[in-house]
């Protein structure tokens, strides 16, 4: 074993976002790559640690058991989609971080690294199980759009000006009514309390345009 070895799994997690500009609007992509490198299973009666890197293989080994059992899960689903079986990706922290990766919207490349030596010969049987399981896990990846805030701010004046055209209509059929009744000596209850609840709500521009 290196002995300047952390003993510990690493991930490397890049949230990389893209815009597209056009004329109408805008939108944009988000993405995120995520390179993750997980320690080696450890045998006790082969290292002959003890104390701190006793419990770091513990850690180690029970993660990785986490792990093995999600791949089971998965891969008995044969890329069954709607399968309801359970994943236990709670069982460990690693396995939820990688809950996306494994079974999820993700596209995942898998690295299995085994020795060459004779005396890991238990070790390689065992990755090389791992990774035959891992074959047979199925993503289903997607491609998630979200709106920059360009978009919504586009969104949001479209809104503004469908919520302007309505009150400039209302606004005509008050003054309608408001020219019908003073023609006939009678006003409309309480109109002004009507146009001020409307436009209470407009900027000093939007009440010239309108009035």
């Amino acid at each position: 074993m290196n002995k300047e070895s952390s003993r510990s799994h690493t991930i490397l997690t890049l949230h990389i976002r893209s815009c597209c500009h056009n004329n109408a609007n805008s939108s944009g992509f988000s993405s995120k790559l995520r390179l993750v490198d997980l320690a080696g299973s450890e045998r006790v009666s082969l290292t002959g640690n003890n104390g701190t890197k006793l419990k770091e293989s513990a850690h180690i080994n029970k993660s990785l058991l986490a792990l093995g059992k999600v791949m089971r899960a998965l891969s008995g689903r044969h890329g069954n989609r709607g399968s309801s079986a359970h994943v236990p990706y709670r069982n460990s922290k690693i396995t939820h971080l990688l809950r996306d990766c494994l079974g999820g919207t993700a596209h995942t490349l898998m690295v299995a690294c085994v020795s060459p030596s004779h005396h890991n010969v238990k070790d390689t049987l065992s990755v090389l199980q791992f990774a035959s399981k891992a074959r047979n896990i199925r993503n289903f990846a997607t491609t998630t759009q979200v709106p920059t805030e360009l978009t919504l701010s586009h969104e949001t004046w479209q809104c503004r000006e469908v919520e302007v055209a309505e009150m400039e209509r209302e606004l005509h059929m008050l003054r309608d009514k408001e020219e019908e009744g003073g023609r006939g000596g009678a006003k409309p209850a309480g109109p002004g309390n009507r146009v001020c609840k409307h436009t209470r709500f407009l900027g000093p521009a939007v009440l010239g345009t309108l009035l």
